[in-house]
């Protein structure tokens, strides 16, 4: 057996071989499954190996970062106190490892007197004699040669930023060099100058549980914590959304993230679960020095108790050590603990797994958000957290055209059980708002408001009060509710893109689209009715195609067909429109496909052909505000729709919007 494994991702395996020889070179032995023996066992094999090396190095690299194989290695040799982390091509360590001190070996170029490499040889002769090797005495490095370190292509925006500004802000004794230098590092502002020190993002938390299969579980812990450190004034944190965006983003340094998103601090870990046990590790990074503040590993009996605990532990700490360095007013007496709603460990994962697929809900995961949440309340009835969470689930279920079941009287009964429990509860009250919709928009709106008083940084409940408002045609209100969902969470594709069709709706076409913009960067897929008319007026057919093309994506099977006669019927005033309508009905029942079947399918179909009267009323769209379309403001379809909605009832208690003006006793006109 070896004294030394190496574990590393076979795209690196010349990197590998070179690294592996210079160690031998050295008189160590080396293992790295080049030594397998035809026909042995393979994991069998690797498990022997690792098990009996004194030290493990591994190699992180930008393809060793997405392996499974190596993460399970580097947490075995990190249980065992044996982990020597490299980097070969300058990539960061991944998520759950950053605590471990990170050897870069990027640049050793196959030379054994490099840098790089005796830094590793020490390493490796401390951790097998247990001796630590001091490091020969250097000339301290150049600024010329602290900026010119490579960086990897892939982070060259931000990480140049901050890899300049940082070196040019080091002290000056810490740095060699002429006077003219030092007078350049003292002007130059470092990124982090204008950064509030009380700022921190918390990171999703990498799983690293032997399966894999834990994401959810996790990113469920990441943002408990962040919840419990978002209730401290004193604190700024940033929304999970932007916390979040860098999950899969290994190759940016902290450094890299924090300036992103604008924080001084970062908190990162990892979740293992194994059996009945589970492992988090927690540490907080300033991102300004890069240095490790703290950092804390908990082993624990996998129960909901035991999490709760780890998870105010570590927010204590956390505040502790930014009141302690920034001197900030941070009151250590605050009760952090939040019991979480359950004892019952497979209530609270279910609650977390049903959670996660909510917030990312598309026409898949909807229907597996419930499933879980019912998991979740059936492990344990009295789970005040999960019965909301599935009122809302329930709710919303019918606008994305679910009619298998009558999901308004469920979501009723699973919001009215919250509430027995917990009166303030947030998300109920905010499926009981979803619930009025939209027969009657006095009581919604009254649930809504509710809902953040009880629960300010509600966002699902500030976007839902935004759409109500919308519905009745107080854009400038609508626009409010939903800055304050940005406010909170700056980004929220779903706000994002609800601020871009109350501007497009309120009549500001330009601005509109530059708020639509970064949304086409992201995963959020919409129908774009409040645009497509206007795309089409403007004579933008490339973008109306995109749009028109994520509406045939939202439709089962192969209906990409659509997109051409769309286009046709948006733009060509020459078109038999009604013949053309009723020969695309005919072909979509051809593909087992009814209209009807999606509100929001039917409502961008009908609006092109001008089939106004056609046009659904529940679970639909408020299309009678959309603009572009022809006459559709003064037809009978939208007066209609407006009165079906009781809208006039709500104007005549709470005033007409701008657009809109009664006549005479009962009626009213909009322009």
């Amino acid at each position: 057996m070896a004294d030394i494994f190496i574990s590393y991702a076979r795209a690196d395996r010349d990197l590998i071989e070179k690294l592996a020889t210079a160690l031998e070179a050295e008189g160590n032995s080396v293992w790295w499954d080049r030594q397998l023996v035809g026909g042995a066992e393979f994991s069998e094999e690797i498990e022997k190996e690792l098990a009996a090396a004194k030290t493990v190095i591994v190699a992180w690299s930008e393809n060793s970062v997405k392996s499974r194989w190596v993460k399970d290695e580097a947490v075995a040799a990190a249980d065992a106190h044996k982990l020597i982390p490299v980097s070969v091509d300058g990539t960061a360590a991944p998520m759950g490892f950053r605590q471990f001190h990170l050897i870069d070996v990027s640049n050793w170029g196959g030379k054994p007197e490099s840098d790089g490499f005796q830094d590793l040889s020490r390493a490796v002769k401390s951790t097998l004699t247990g001796e630590r090797q001091v490091a020969p005495l250097v000339a301290k490095a150049s600024r010329a040669d602290k900026l010119i370190k490579p960086v990897p292509l892939a982070v060259m925006g931000l990480a140049v930023v901050a890899i300049i500004f940082g070196a040019l802000t080091l002290r000056g004794d810490d740095v060699a060099g002429s006077d003219h230098t030092d007078e350049i590092a003292k002007a130059a502002p470092s990124v982090f100058d204008d950064i509030k020190p009380a700022s921190i993002a918390v990171l999703p938390f990498a799983d690293l549980s032997p399966e894999g299969d834990q994401e959810y579980f996790a990113d469920g812990i990441a943002e408990e914590i962040l919840n419990v450190l978002a209730g401290l004034n004193a604190l700024e944190v940033t929304s999970r959304t932007s916390a979040f965006a860098f999950k899969s983003q290994s190759e940016l340094s902290v450094q890299d993230i924090a300036a992103s998103l604008k924080v001084r601090h970062i908190l990162e870990g990892s979740v293992r679960k194994a059996g009945e046990q589970i492992r988090i590790t927690a540490q907080l990074i300033d991102a300004e020095s890069d240095q490790h503040l703290w950092s804390e590993t908990y082993d624990r009996a996998l129960t909901a108790e035991n999490v709760f605990a780890i998870q105010d532990e570590i927010a204590q700490a956390i505040t502790a050590q930014l009141r302690s360095k920034l001197k900030v007013d941070i009151d250590l007496q605050r009760e952090f603990v939040q019991s979480g709603g359950t004892s019952e460990i497979d209530a609270y994962e279910a609650y977390l797994k049903g959670r996660e697929l909510f917030r990312n809900r598309n026409y898949v995961k909807l229907p597996l958000a419930i499933e879980a949440l019912e998991q979740a309340v059936a492990a344990d009835p009295a789970f005040a957290r999960a019965w909301g969470g599935l009122a809302v689930a329930y709710s919303v279920s019918p606008d994305w055209a679910f009619f298998d079941r009558d999901y308004r009287a469920l979501a009723k009964d699973a919001a009215e059980r919250a509430l027995e429990m917990d009166p303030e509860n947030s998300m109920a009250l905010t499926a009981l708002g979803q619930n009025n919709l939209p027969k009657d928009f006095e009581v919604a709106v009254d649930y809504y408001k509710r809902a953040t008083a009880a629960d300010p940084k509600n966002t699902t409940a500030l976007l839902w009060l935004s759409q109500a408002y919308s519905r009745l045609g107080y854009f400038d209100r609508a626009l409010e509710a939903v800055s304050r969902c940005l406010n909170i969470d700056p980004n929220y594709p779903v706000c994002m893109y609800t601020r871009a069709e109350e501007t497009m709706l309120a009549g500001r076409y330009e601005e509109a689209m530059a708020l639509l913009s970064p949304l086409m960067a992201t995963e959020h897929a919409d129908t774009y009715n409040p645009f497509l008319a206007m795309v089409a007026q403007r004579e933008q057919p490339l973008l109306l195609e995109f749009m028109l093309r994520e509406v045939a994506d939202h439709m089962p099977g192969d209906t990409r067909w659509i997109v051409a006669d769309l286009t046709r019927a948006l733009s060509d005033e020459d078109y038999d429109r009604e013949a053309a309508l009723a020969l695309l009905i005919s072909r979509l029942r051809d593909q087992d496909h009814e209209l009807g079947a999606d509100p929001y399918i039917a409502s961008v179909v009908l609006l092109s052909f001008g089939a106004y009267d056609k046009l659904p009323l529940d679970n639909a769209p408020d299309w009678w505000w959309f603009p572009g379309y022809k006459g559709l403001h003064q037809s009978e379809a939208a007066h209609a729709a407006i009165r079906e909605a009781k809208l006039p009832d709500y104007w005549r208690k709470h005033g007409f919007p701008p657009q809109c003006r009664p006549v005479g006793k009962d009626d009213f006109e909009c322009d």
